[in-house]
């Protein structure tokens, strides 16, 4: 049962309980959680793998890429079953069904016997996590209230967040097999309590269970609040949709449906190919290349102040996604990543190139801690989270299911070819070359939000409409 404290806000003339509402979130947000422990297991861990370090098992530059990699090629897959099964079974019974198997992928890697078993962990491990990027969000988007949306499913991206920083910490404090065994236990907690959650009232609705669906909106919107006025709401835009409803080829055809698809791909391109992934896997290592004292700043701890910033940006984010337009928002914070890019491609650069004297390149040597902290900032407080919140916004009901599964399948994939081929491109071209491509991407971060459709304040149908052109 959830408690009957209630945090009171008004809506209109109404007034509603927000603690279930952000009960909620935090409860499939602890799968977030435990995403984020998975991905950022390899950011202080790099180093300890690369000498052996977890069970004696040897790991050179080419298997640590796939053992970072391969975590995406899993977390693709997720997405492809996952939206099948929210559609099938429901949100919340896909999203419980993940727990288990990332408790196997865990102890595959702590008994590993050779990296072929890690590989397997890995690849399990982002088969029952990667599509929590994505449906978290959808889930919370179909349960909570307009005004309020923005902020929890923020509040799902930053736990995330929180994930890959205790990842961090884990690997400090301990090495790669005592954080994975730490880790062993997230899936456990999320577990116990998502299950303590109703389905989306949506998804009732669209299997006829009118009262169930009257229940849950009961509990999560409080006795003060016109609950059948809100369900009369959805199910009229639920049978509009119906009613027009075509084959999914003739759905593509309509300008919503090809917005959707658009916002989606291109939010996950910048988010992706800016170059998260990468920094976030190979932090350490990064920081390790980039020549800085480790008597001054050591490249683990560097690694922790790195997932503590992306932490404040989502906060910030948090705090801020209700009362500023996201557009501008987003626009601004790509020219803050882009900025941060190009301050790390230049110190590689006078590094790499010989450029300078050793002793210029030491005064110059806070370029790439200051280049990546502004990064991470700034991608944690706009992009990190809300990528993943827009689609679950915009697409129109009928196609949320496959247009959020395709998004996230290939943000996954993107992901897997940046962390795969991160060191294989900075080897051959150089840290330079590599973090001005990332830049070029930077910069379509700047121009891009400023084409999608706000969302701000707005109800998912009022959003249909909007994009619909009604």
């Amino acid at each position: 049962m959830i408690p009957k404290v209630a945090f009171l806000s008004k809506e209109g003339n109404f007034r509603t309980r927000l603690f279930p509402q952000y009960f909620a979130a935090l409860s499939v947000g602890l799968g977030n959680f435990y995403l984020g422990t998975v991905i950022g297991w390899t950011g202080n861990n790099g180093l300890d793998l690369l000498n052996g370090n977890l069970n004696k098992i040897p790991v050179d530059d080419d298997e640590l890429g796939w053992i970072g990699s391969l975590f995406n090629i899993g977390a693709m897959l997720s997405c492809i079953i996952i939206g099948q099964l929210c559609d099938l079974i429901g949100r919340k019974w896909s999203l419980l069904s993940l727990a288990l198997p990332n408790i196997l992928g865990w102890l595959l890697i702590i008994f590993s016997q050779n990296v072929e078993m890690i590989y397997v962990g890995r690849f399990i491990g982002g088969l029952s996590s990667g599509a929590f990027s994505m449906y978290g969000v959808l889930y919370i988007s179909e349960l909570c209230e307009k005004d309020h949306r923005g902020a929890l499913g923020t509040i799902i991206g930053s736990l995330l967040i929180w994930g890959v920083l205790i990842a961090y910490i884990l690997g400090f404090a301990l090495n790669s097999k005592g954080s994975a065994i730490v880790s062993c236990c997230f899936p456990v907690l999320f577990g116990l309590l998502f299950l303590l959650q109703p389905e989306s009232p949506y998804y009732e609705l669209q299997k006829g269970n009118d009262e169930e669906a009257l229940r849950i909106l009961k509990r999560f919107r409080g006795k003060f609040h016109d609950v059948r006025k809100e369900l009369e709401q959805i199910k009229f835009h639920l049978e509009e949709e119906k009613l027009n409803k075509v084959s999914i080829l003739e759905s593509f055809k309509r300008s919503e449906a090809r917005t959707a698809l658009w916002v989606s791909f291109g939010l996950m391109l910048i988010q992706q190919a800016s170059g998260l992934n990468a920094v976030i896997y190979y932090t350490s290592i990064i920081f390790n290349s980039a020549g800085i004292d480790e008597n001054i700043l050591n490249s683990q701890i560097s690694t922790i102040i790195v997932g503590a910033l992306e932490v404040i940006g989502s906060i910030f984010a948090i705090l801020v996604i209700e009362k500023v337009n996201r557009r501008i928002y987003l626009s601004i914070s790509g020219s803050f990543i882009t900025v941060s890019l190009v301050l790390i491609g230049v110190y590689y650069t006078l590094q790499e190139r010989n450029l300078v004297t050793p002793e210029i390149l030491a005064d110059v040597g806070v370029l790439p801690l200051l280049g990546m902290f502004i990064f991470i900032l700034s991608l944690g407080a706009s992009y990190g989270p809300l990528a993943f919140l827009i689609p679950t916004e915009i697409c129109p009901p009928e196609l949320k299911g496959i247009i959020t599964s395709v998004a996230a399948t290939f943000s996954w994939f993107l992901a897997f070819i940046v962390t795969k081929f991160y060191l294989n491109l900075k080897n051959t071209f150089g840290g330079d070359v590599t973090f001005y491509i990332f830049a070029v991407f930077g910069i379509l971060a700047i121009i891009f939000p400023l084409f999608i459709p706000e969302t701000r304040g707005k109800t998912l149908a009022e959003i249909q409409n909007e994009v619909k052109g009604k």
